[in-house]
């Protein structure tokens, strides 16, 4: 067990939790230790972004409101447009379910948290749900990198 190994993973999963597991195993970790440190990163910076996110929406509002209105481009606008429809596609189609499973996976632990809490912050069982799709994630995706690699 190497803790310099250990402890990259477990930083890595903090931001990007999709592609931790994969360094894991190029690191020479075994399927355990790798699940393990890429859970309790990813669970301690959820836990984080989840209980803070009031006050991460409310910095973002404040600076909108009072920063110059920005020109973006015509790409830009397209780009973030996009982005803000497949959020709310998902939202619609997968629910709570779907925004806690895929949210933190695909976007990255901290947006994909602060999603979470921005649309179902009202429900007690957001907090747990985002915990149990973590871990669900975190033995597939170390299972994936385990069998490829």
């Amino acid at each position: 067990m190497s803790w310099k190994a250990l402890s990259t993973i477990f930083f890595l999963s903090m931001i990007k939790f999709m592609f931790a597991p994969f360094t894991g195993v190029g690191l020479s970790l075994s399927f355990v230790e790798t699940a393990l440190a890429c859970f309790i990163g990813a669970v301690l910076s959820s836990a984080f972004f989840y209980f803070s996110s009031k006050y991460f929406m409310e910095k973002a509002r404040y600076k909108r409101m009072n920063s110059p209105p920005k020109k973006l481009s015509a790409s830009a606008v397209k780009r973030k447009r996009k982005v803000n429809k497949i959020i709310v596609q998902l939202k619609r189609k997968l629910g709570i379910y779907g925004i806690c499973f895929f949210g933190p996976l695909l976007l990255s632990i901290p947006l994909g948290t602060i999603i979470c809490a921005k649309f179902y912050n009202h429900q007690s069982k957001t907090f747990p749900l985002i915990v149990l799709c973590l871990g669900i994630n975190s033995i597939v995706l170390s299972a994936l990198a385990v069998l490829i690699f």
